[in-house]
């Protein structure tokens, strides 16, 4: 019996070596019909750690696929202009120039903003009802000048020697506080003060007539007050009219011009008489 076990083990301890040589053959024929798993490149690894943002930003290709070719991700491009509405993709910007000009850009102050929606400017401030420096001015002086015109000529109604003289003198007395009412409207509208304080040569008049008598004092009024002074007045306004762009302060301006130059028409006219 142990002969025989002993013949039977041989052939069992001669195919158990063979046995695992067939199965480790076996098992390395089959790993060859396998494809090794690819190992990841660097760029790979960089791609997966990458941000959006600067996948966006390069533009350029993001790697390589499994299959060896090159591929590009495609990222859509963010929309420019205006962040309340639909905006032109960098790509329609290049392409369209006219389209991407005439979008409303932030920029600074004033810089692709319509001119309707900025601040006026100084050129355009008094045209759109606003005054400047110099229109501010006139008006307020407007004030002091009606101011010493309805004095010297009340003064004038009064002492004056000639009837004609009187009467002309209560009329531009009269039409003056009616021109200065017109410019407290004006300024009024405008905030501006009228002027109540008449100019140092304004004030040597006054007192000069007030000091005279006769016929002394109907030409000195006549002269001062009816020629030279109206002739002075109406060159500023004419002036004024001219250089002015407030709408309102030239409407004033031209709706007194008249009545300043039948005064001075009047004065030469008195002053012409046989």
């Amino acid at each position: 019996m142990r002969q025989r076990r002993n013949t039977m083990s041989t052939p069992a301890r001669t195919l158990a070596p063979m046995g695992a040589a067939t199965l480790i053959a076996c098992m390395a024929l089959v790993g060859c019909d396998r494809e090794p798993t690819p190992k990841m490149s660097s760029a790979d690894s960089s791609l997966s750690t990458s941000t959006p943002m600067a996948q966006a930003d390069t533009g350029t290709p993001m790697g390589s696929g499994m299959n060896g070719t090159s591929e590009q991700m495609s990222v859509p491009t963010a929309p420019i202009g205006r962040s309340d509405g639909p905006g032109l993709t960098m790509g329609q910007a290049s392409a369209d120039g006219s389209a991407f000009d005439a979008m409303t850009r932030s920029e600074p102050t004033g810089a692709g903003v319509p001119t309707s929606q900025q601040a006026a400017t100084p050129a355009t401030a008094s045209a759109s009802g606003t005054l400047s420096s110099m229109e501010r001015d006139f008006i307020a002086q407007t004030g002091a000048k009606s101011l010493f015109e309805i004095r010297v000529s009340e003064l004038a109604a009064e002492k004056a020697s000639d009837p004609a003289l009187k009467s002309y003198a209560a009329m531009v007395a009269a039409d003056h506080k009616g021109v200065s009412e017109e410019a407290k409207r004006l300024a009024a509208g405008h905030g501006v003060n009228l002027s109540q304080t008449l100019s140092a040569q304004d004030q040597k008049t006054l007192s000069a007539l007030q000091n005279a008598s006769g016929a002394a004092f109907d030409k000195q009024y006549l002269q001062t007050v009816g020629v030279t002074e109206h002739e002075k007045i109406i060159a500023t306004y004419e002036k004024v009219g001219a250089d002015a762009q407030n709408p309102a302060l030239k409407d004033y301006v031209q709706s007194t011009l008249p009545t300043l130059k039948s005064h001075l028409d009047a004065a030469r006219k008195l002053q012409t008489r046989g």
